[in-house]
């Protein structure tokens, strides 16, 4: 008997390692890309529990509806004296675009901020072309701040 228990208890133990990545927690205000076998299946938008194939489906991007806070540094190189961080706020328009039109959309669009710096372009122009190629990738920058690293 105990070696039945035993057995039983590695395959439960099995189970849930299997089963658990599995779950998937949808909250409000979020919204989540779903690929099944590694192209896009569904966008779940309603909040709740949603159990995914294993092995199948994974859970690609958790998006906010809501604005949020996105932070990169620019770090010293050539042009660039001062490492300093750059603080994006941003909100998603299109799920799609935000997570399929670049590996880290808001990566490529810090690299885009980033040389229209090393370019010495106008503030109010590079900003209006940074938000215009913002778009591209499926998101809004409704705000930039910028802060010298310590």
């Amino acid at each position: 008997m105990p070696e039945f228990a035993t057995v039983a208890i590695i395959v439960i133990g099995l189970l849930i390692l299997i089963l658990f990545p599995s779950v998937l927690l949808v909250k409000e205000k979020e919204s989540v890309l779903i690929e099944r076998l590694g192209k896009y299946s569904r966008t779940i938008e309603t909040p709740g529990i949603y159990f995914l194939l294993p092995f199948i489906d994974r859970a690609v991007e958790h998006i906010s509806h809501d604005p949020f806070f996105v932070s990169k540094k620019v770090k010293k190189q050539e042009g660039i004296d001062t490492p300093y961080i750059v603080t994006y706020k941003i909100k998603v328009f299109d799920e799609m675009l935000y997570a399929y039109g670049s590996l880290d959309a808001v990566e490529t669009v810090h690299d885009y901020y980033i040389q229209t710096k090393l370019a010495n372009m106008e503030s109010l122009q590079a900003r209006e072309e940074l938000e215009t190629y913002a778009e591209q990738f499926g998101f809004n920058i409704l705000n930039i701040e910028v802060y010298n690293e310590k």
